[in-house]
């Protein structure tokens, strides 16, 4: 019997997806390395940690549009 497409969906975990060299900032990284560490990574969010290395947070590419957006009001 051959799986179906959604069968082998279902059973893909995070570790079949997920980015194992992670691009991390602070909450002092400017804006404009961010965005270059999401391209030059081919990423499209990193997280945010604090001085102990732990996740306060995530800055996507929507994250940075709407910063821009904003920018020319």
């Amino acid at each position: 019997m051959r799986a179906t497409t959604e069968e082998v969906s279902m059973r893909r975990t995070v570790a079949n997806v997920m980015t194992t060299k992670v691009v991390s900032v602070t909450a002092a990284t400017p804006f404009k390395d961010i965005a270059e560490a999401l391209i030059t990574g081919g990423i499209s969010a990193v997280p945010v940690l604090d001085d102990d290395q732990h996740v306060i947070g995530m800055v996507s590419e929507a994250d940075l549009l709407r910063k821009e957006e904003f920018r020319e009001l």
